[in-house]
């Protein structure tokens, strides 16, 4: 009975704290289904194995910290998994383009446009049709025009003549040239959203460790484990990712930045004054800067 009693108390929470990852249209896939409820029995076993259940945190205790590290790098690479299972065409591009420019999303086109040192999109639409219109910026006559309902100017800014991308720019900079410098190629928009919720999750993590540090001494360990577990779901990280866009990039991209200047803070408060805790200010207020690069109206 004890040891009924025991498991319960391990798998119950974990369960309950696992529904958010089993999204509907997740559930469809039975292969998924089966590696969740795999994960979620070995995770089970290894809490019980362990006495998690019984531990509080200690912030100085390594072997917390190295099981901490380990949940939190498991669920950045259940992202890439959720970008497995979503992506449909191509994991990345080649570079230059080998398709139209106009076929590809604002984050490919933009990164094209600065790889060519200008600000302009290339298009192979004729945009001298536009340029004989009254106003080309209305809708309606720019329909009767072209015969189009939405065409190349869908979501993207046209002025005097040439067409650009008003989308933030933090992403080009922060994830696809890195990326490009890596590998040759740029990424998909599921490849770097779920690059960015990877990032996301690990600062997530960071942030739960350092509030946790400053809280009275008894959180429990399994608790707080089960808790970072659920702060993407909380985010929606994990459904933005199924269904991963450039509108879906920008505002990923913006709570990236918004968790790396909250964590960031905590470690510059939490650090003695020196060129350690400058180090932390001035990442806190970079992030700022990314947000608004990413996302102003976030």
């Amino acid at each position: 009975m004890k040891i009924l009693n025991a498991l319960t108390r391990v798998i119950l929470p974990i369960l309950i704290i696992s529904l958010p990852f089993g999204a509907a249209a997740l559930l469809t896939d039975l292969v998924i289904l089966k590696l969740l409820t795999l994960i979620i029995a070995i995770g089970a076993g290894f809490i019980y194995l362990k006495k998690l259940h019984h531990l509080d945190f200690d912030p100085t205790d390594k072997y917390q910290k190295a099981i901490f590290c380990l949940v939190a790098a498991g669920i950045m690479l259940f992202s890439f998994f959720l970008c497995a299972v979503s992506i449909e065409d191509e994991w990345v591009f080649d570079y230059p383009l080998t398709k139209p420019v106009d076929s590809y999303g604002c984050y490919p086109q933009t990164f094209d446009a600065f790889q060519k040192g200008q600000l302009n999109i290339d298009t192979d639409y004729d945009l001298s049709v536009l340029e004989k219109l009254e106003n080309p910026y209305n809708t309606a006559e720019r329909r009767a025009a072209t015969g189009e309902k939405f065409g190349v100017l869908w979501d993207r800014a046209y002025y005097e003549g040439k067409i650009y991308s008003y989308f933030g720019v933090a992403p080009i900079f922060l994830v696809y040239y890195p990326f490009y410098y890596l590998t040759g190629h740029i990424p998909s928009d599921a490849l770097a959203a779920a690059i960015i919720v990877a990032a996301t999750v690990g600062f997530m993590f960071s942030i739960l460790w350092e509030l946790c540090k400053r809280l009275p001494k008894g959180v429990p360990f399994l608790l707080m484990l089960l808790g970072g577990a659920t702060l993407p779901c909380g985010a929606l990280l994990w459904s933005t990712l199924t269904c991963a866009n450039f509108y879906h990039l920008a505002v990923l991209f913006g709570i990236l930045a918004v968790c790396a200047f909250f964590c960031f803070v905590l470690k510059a408060e939490g650090t003695p004054d020196g060129f350690k805790r400058r180090i932390y200010f001035a990442l806190s207020g970079a992030s700022v800067a990314v947000i608004v690069a990413s996302r102003p109206n976030l």
